[in-house]
């Protein structure tokens, strides 16, 4: 049997759930297994074992769900996911670039929001990894950047958002968005990732191929934990200013607006445009006729697996105030 070199939406459905599902399965059993070794909280939240679990466990479920699932399916992975190698050295300085002001022009709206989370009561708080040295630098460039930038970009861009590409542009973009804010099961992490899913999505949009947005996640990721070194060396906040008044936030999110129309101006007139080849668009085609002829429960399924992970997220975010 022929391998298949197309997502359909019940591919996105299926693995957006397994996305969200497995990695909290494997924390609840790690996290049984560091209760009964570790006395107090604390404790465990500073033993380097449990940085590194925590650091690599997400990255790890959604290396074995891309690996899995295609196989079990039948998928080709490199075509199914756009994964093209040929390179455009202009494509990539645009896509740094775009890293760059995404952060600089949307760090001051994610402290504003976070403020408005803390002030209603949300606790914020999370694992937080050393970054007060050159190793656990190279540490979290390894795991906070760079995987992170491969797996969840081959899981929501890839697949998630090639799957409902069949629906439309703008459906894929903002459910696979919404999918990818929602994954981080918090709610200090949940603007600035649905911003990035947009951007990601037009990315791979733009230039038909997931590299550019691996590129983009990473240079993203590398320019926050590369702000978190020199911030713990200088004692300063060298990206963002205080947003605790109004007129802070209206101004991070005047500086929002206008990083975002910066962006999308980059992604249309600068990058290279996506040259559709007809075995492209017979591969929409297919996926488009697929979708077509499945039953209620495979088209309603992306809802259903939405909708649940939803619940998840507000189970996690519910449970922050409790704390």
């Amino acid at each position: 049997m022929d391998k298949r070199n197309f997502y359909t939406e019940h591919d996105s459905g299926k693995v957006f759930l397994w996305a969200i599902l497995l990695p909290q399965i494997i924390s609840l059993i790690f996290a049984c297994i560091f209760a009964s070794v570790y006395k107090t909280q604390e404790e465990m939240q500073s033993s380097i074992f449990y940085i590194l679990v925590a650091c690599v466990l997400a990255q790890a479920c959604f290396a074995f769900i891309l690996y899995y699932y295609n196989k079990k399916n039948k998928i080709c992975i490199k075509q199914a996911t756009k994964l093209n190698t040929n390179i455009n050295l202009k494509n990539v300085l645009v896509c740094m670039l775009i890293s760059i002001i995404a952060v600089f022009g949307f760090v001051n709206l994610v402290s504003a929001a976070n403020n408005f989370f803390a002030w209603i009561g949300f606790n914020l708080g999370g694992v937080e990894v050393p970054n007060h040295n050159f190793w656990w630098f190279l540490f979290n460039v390894v795991f906070l950047v760079a995987l992170p930038a491969i797996f969840e970009e081959f899981i929501f861009r890839g697949i998630i958002f090639n799957g409902l590409r069949g629906k439309g542009f703008w459906f894929a973009c903002i459910i696979s968005a919404v999918m990818f804010a929602v994954m981080h099961l918090s709610i200090e992490q949940f603007v600035f990732p649905i911003i990035m899913g947009v951007v990601f999505a037009l990315i791979l949009e733009k230039t038909g191929s997931i590299v550019y947005t691996i590129i983009t996640h990473f240079c993203n990721n590398f320019i926050v934990v590369l702000i978190s070194y020199i911030s713990n060396f200088t004692g300063r906040d060298i990206a963002s200013f205080n947003t605790n008044s109004v007129t802070g936030a209206l101004i991070a999110l005047l500086i929002a607006a206008i990083a975002g129309t910066v962006i999308w101006l980059l992604i249309k007139y600068l990058l290279k445009p996506n040259m559709q080849t007809n075995e492209q668009k017979i591969v929409l085609q297919s996926t488009n006729l697929t979708q077509q002829n499945t039953n209620f429960i495979h088209k309603n399924f992306v809802l259903i697996s939405l909708i649940s992970g939803i619940v998840l997220w507000l189970v996690v975010v519910v449970g922050s105030l409790l704390i």
